[in-house]
């Protein structure tokens, strides 16, 4: 039976901590790539639009949506799923809730935590800003309603533009590695955005972590400056590049993720918010796909087989959390894939 004999996990259970977990979770040794180095183009990821990185209060400085509390007292809960419109950099939004089965009381929740955002680094005159979110309120203590990351609605659009982007294949891609990194037994991961105004003009590039060396950025720059999105209209869109360039049998072990049980992972994060999750809700027991982007970005989470729609607060939950690791031990890491077995449990931190 689902959820038979589960207990309700609390704050208690993310007393274990790296190092110690970590051990366990290692193995192996630094893969052959290459006779000299090894360099490549790891990932792209959209970046986060202006409005999505400037919304304000930062997210663990907001008020928390407060629980209806006749609702609470009855045990009854709801999702609503809402649009924030913003006009101008110094205005609330205005809510749109767009769901069918409309209930007051959770909707004025919405409406009463939506007053405090801002999106600031909007350029008066502009056009309207939307930012989607789910809020999903259940009968607990009444302190932990959760909700999703704040998505752009231009993001769909924004994703496309990923998807028609042209990028260097074969010799063209090939990234030569630095000969002083070599010499110096430099390697690393290099991050960098990538800002496209010109469908037919290479990309800006900022860069974010040129990993020790300003001589890898040099030899990635023939890469980057062939880059293209042909499908790019008025708007310009950002992306973010991780390069991994890698020096085989250097000696050192490699870390290597294991795939993991709810519990375990919780166990090596750093702290957690408050949150309240019963994963009877969600189709339990089910395994999420874990893609590790530590220091750099959130770690990426992804259904498997199905797309479940209460799951998606849950996953941006995890996605928030950090590992409690070292940055050079999280680099090691980056880009490794794992995937994480939820079972049915009420989870109360």
């Amino acid at each position: 039976m689902r959820g038979a004999g589960w207990p309700i996990w609390s704050r208690g259970g993310l007393a274990t901590r790296l190092p110690a977990v970590l051990r366990g979770l290692v193995a192996g040794a630094w893969a052959l790539a290459a006779l000299a180095g090894d360099a490549c183009g790891q990932e792209v990821l959209l970046a986060p639009s202006e409005a999505q990185a400037c919304l304000w209060p930062a997210e663990g400085q907001r008020e928390r949506p407060v629980y209806p509390a006749e609702e609470l007292r009855l045990k009854d809960g709801h999702t609503v799923h809402a649009e924030f419109v913003f006009d101008a950099p110094d205005g609330q939004p205005t809510v749109e809730i767009l769901d069918g089965n409309h209930v007051a009381p959770y909707e004025n929740a919405v409406l009463e935590y939506a007053r405090q955002l801002r999106v600031p680094c909007m350029k008066p005159g502009a056009a309207p800003v939307r930012l989607r979110q789910d809020f999903v309120f259940e009968p607990n203590d009444g302190r932990k309603v959760v909700w999703t990351a704040a998505t752009d609605v231009a993001d769909a659009h924004r994703r496309d533009l990923l998807k028609c982007g042209t990028w260097p294949k074969g010799r063209d891609g090939y990234i030569r590695y630095p000969t002083s990194a070599l010499q110096d037994r430099l390697q690393g991961i290099v991050v960098v955005k990538l800002r496209f105004v010109d469908p037919a003009a290479a990309p800006e590039l900022t860069v974010i972590d040129d990993a020790g060396s300003g001589a890898f950025v040099n030899a990635l720059r023939p890469y980057v400056e062939q880059m293209r999105v042909p499908c790019l209209q008025q708007e310009p869109v950002e992306f973010h590049m991780f390069f991994k360039f890698q020096i085989p049998g250097r000696g050192e072990s490699k870390l290597v993720l294991k795939d993991l049980d709810l519990q375990t992972y919780l166990g090596v994060v750093a702290s957690a918010p408050p949150a309240y999750f019963d994963t009877n809700t969600m189709g339990c027991p089910f395994d999420v796909r874990l893609k590790f982007r530590q220091p750099f970005e959130p770690n990426g989470f992804a259904e498997l087989e199905q797309d479940v729609p209460a799951r998606h607060a849950f996953l941006d939950w995890l996605a928030s959390l950090k590992f409690d690791i070292e940055p050079a031990k999280a680099k090691q890491l980056f880009g490794q894939v794992s995937t994480i077995h939820v079972p049915c449990v009420k989870l109360d931190i």
